[in-house]
């Protein structure tokens, strides 16, 4: 009988063991996700900001070649 509980025992334990690592490995996996979003959106803020300044310089160019050569 004390061998029986002692199975049971062992297994629960085996059992909430691998259901936390299913958990912990279900976090990690939701916050690598969150991570490469977020980084994706900085990295769509930086392209945006560089193609704004692009567009400024040649704004510029073309404003520069339109003035009247005197």
């Amino acid at each position: 009988m004390k061998y029986l509980f002692s199975i049971l025992i062992v297994g629960t334990m085996l059992m909430s063991a691998c259901s936390n690592n299913a958990k912990e490995q279900a976090l990690i996996k939701q916050q690598a996700i969150v991570a490469v979003k977020d980084s994706l959106k900085l990295d769509s803020f930086k392209k945006a900001e560089i193609k704004k300044q692009e567009d400024a310089k040649i704004a510029a160019q073309v404003k520069e070649e339109k003035e009247p050569y005197y």
